[in-house]
């Protein structure tokens, strides 16, 4: 059976790493919303102003280059938080059935 330090360890990383995929939605939502502003910016600007849609589509996409880069990351980001979370909850799921193992045993 796990001793109380570890039941504690481990709730305790999975609450940490739940905050952190927290954060990390956060900032691919801020990422998404900033490519947004760039991409209504480089609309509204006359940045885009090729002769045809594709043109005009290709300077978008330079336009807001940076912006695509910076939301790849946070995308990048949340899902390592979210492996990081999805983990520690399956060690707080084994240490909950290495519980009910003990206490089934017990009886």
């Amino acid at each position: 059976m796990p001793s109380v330090a570890e039941v504690q360890y481990a709730f305790d990383t999975m609450r940490n790493n739940r905050v952190s995929l927290y954060h990390a939605a956060e900032a691919e939502l801020a990422a998404r919303e900033l490519l947004k502003a760039a991409e209504y910016d480089a609309d509204l600007s006359g940045k885009c102003d090729g002769k045809n849609a594709e043109i005009r589509a290709a300077q978008k996409r330079q336009a807001t280059a940076a912006e695509v880069l910076a939301l790849g990351k946070a995308e990048a980001e949340k899902r390592s938080a979210q492996l990081a979370y999805e983990l520690s909850a399956m060690t707080v799921d084994c240490i909950k059935w290495q519980i009910r193992v003990a206490q089934l045993g017990a009886e």
